[in-house]
């Protein structure tokens, strides 16, 4: 079970909601009680934006586990939906076609790409909501960008790469079965130099390839396999 102290010193640091999202959802309720502490969901719609692999499907999921929410997020991707099915399904609160239930909440991936008239009508819902975007969009019906409530940003793991050994010494410890194994230095600049196209869901990846193959107590970077094949 991780700390308090290891909690606080997470959630803090820049890619703290990032890392909890990826891989500490299984902690435990001592971070989920903390997190509660300071996590507060305003008004309106939520916005998670960041690039694929930071954890924004997770994080909203953790929202809803924080403020005790009834259904599931349900990701609903808005280029490959009907825009008009989409927001009758949402305004009606739920449709089998598209896996919603009474109680779910929405997760629109890239609504920019609805047409404007349909994010005007979901900007009238009186329910909540939440967005996605991999960047914030310049185009964007100024009727929905007026019900963001809160807007959360995650980092690309490349942007912090002094931090990533710590991150992928805090997941082998997570998904050890016993004592987890150590980095050398060739595995930490292995760590950094990575461009970790997958952000944490790659991090992941690489931790877990790790333990099936059977790693030492101490790790080198020649055993650590990069997704794509590459090895530093």
């Amino acid at each position: 079970m991780i700390s308090l102290d290891d909690s606080e010193r997470l959630v803090r640091s820049p890619l703290g909601s990032a890392l909890v999202v990826g891989s500490f959802i299984a902690a435990g309720e001592r971070l989920l009680a903390y997190q509660r502490q300071r996590a507060e969901l305003g008004p309106g719609y939520w916005v998670a934006v960041g690039e694929a692999g930071t954890g924004k499907r997770a994080l909203l999921e953790i929202w809803c586990r924080l403020h005790r929410a009834r259904g599931r997020v349900v990701a609903l991707d808005c280029a490959r939906l009907d825009p008009e099915e989409l927001s009758e399904a949402i305004a009606q609160g739920g449709s089998p076609a598209l896996g919603l239930s009474p109680g779910d909440v929405p997760l629109l991936l890239s609504p920019q790409r609805l047409p404007a008239r349909t994010q005007d009508e979901l900007a009238e819902l009186d329910r909540r909501l939440f967005l996605s975007f991999q960047a914030l969009p310049e185009r964007l019906s100024p009727a929905l960008r007026r019900r963001f409530g809160g807007v959360h940003l995650l980092p690309a793991l490349r942007e912090v790469p002094d931090e990533i050994a710590i991150y992928f010494e805090r997941l082998l410890g997570l998904l050890s079965p016993g004592e987890p194994p150590t980095l050398d230095p060739s595995a930490v600049g292995a760590l950094r130099r990575h461009p970790w196209p997958g952000n944490f869901r790659e991090l992941r990846h690489v931790a877990q390839r790790l333990l099936l193959g059977g790693a030492g107590p101490v790790v080198r970077a020649e055993e650590l396999h990069f997704d794509g094949g590459m090895v530093h």
